[in-house]
């Protein structure tokens, strides 16, 4: 148990700036992390996250972290596997935020195709991307019909 607790104060120290809040284990599972308690899978996750976070494997938009070498999402704390394309998906939206980015585009970049005779495919992976996100922040990925799709708020494009 001493373990997870060291893993994750190494974690934070080494991403955040000060000192990391005290963890403890409090028995049955649970632990204490300042002033939350957490369950010990929580507190793994904590730590994972952070860990990824110090190798600088993470895109992040607020409250939502991508982690796409590992296909995981996290949006305010609850975390989420991707498939590996609904992933390479996000990733190239959130690292283009405000941008109208056409469907040919898209389909280039993440299928590596020119074919735009169906593009349901694209239809379905953004419907996935949504989905993961949750429904308070499904309208981060805005369609623009008949043209293709802008990650967060209005921008150049």
């Amino acid at each position: 148990m001493n373990e997870l607790v060291e893993r994750h104060r190494l974690a934070y120290e080494k991403v955040n700036d000060g000192e990391c809040p005290q963890v403890r284990y409090c028995g049955g599972g649970w632990y204490q992390v300042g002033e939350t308690r957490v369950r010990q899978r929580k507190l793994e996750q904590m730590a994972q996250q952070l860990e990824w976070r110090a190798k600088g494997d993470e895109l992040g938009y607020g409250d939502i972290f991508l982690y796409p070498r590992h296909r995981t999402l996290v949006v305010n704390g609850r975390q989420e596997r991707l498939t590996p394309m609904t992933a390479r998906l996000l990733a190239y939206l959130m690292t283009h935020p405000g941008r109208l980015l056409s469907k040919r585009v898209l389909m280039r970049q993440i299928w590596e195709t020119d074919y735009l005779g169906d593009t349901r495919t694209l239809q379905v992976h953004i419907c996935w991307v949504r989905k993961a996100l949750g429904e308070d922040r499904r309208e981060l990925v805005q369609t623009v019909r008949d043209v293709g799709y802008r990650f967060g708020g209005q921008g150049s494009g």
